[in-house]
């Protein structure tokens, strides 16, 4: 996944979190995908090298949850961010 999001940042407007394809050229454009506050953590951790494994300690002691909670909500969003990124 790490590899995925090389091409990507994380761009906030107005308070919307939105994934961005800045690699791309041409006519034809990859249309921004909007994240949400939990989106955009995972992305930065990830962009940082971080596994899911230890964004989900770092959310589980942050937010005082439950680490096996935390863990599949993580896994959960990167199954869905796989589908949606090229």
């Amino acid at each position: 996944m790490n590899n995925k999001l090389k091409n990507y940042e994380i761009h906030d407007v107005a308070g919307t979190h939105f994934l961005v394809n800045v690699s791309q050229r041409g006519d034809v454009f990859e249309k921004p995908l909007e994240i949400n506050e939990f989106g955009a953590f995972v992305c930065k951790y990830l962009k940082d090298g971080k596994s899911s494994d230890e964004i989900a300690k770092i959310l589980s002691e942050e937010y005082e949850a439950e680490y096996d909670e935390v863990l599949k909500d993580v896994n959960d969003f990167l199954n869905v961010l796989n589908e949606k990124i090229v």
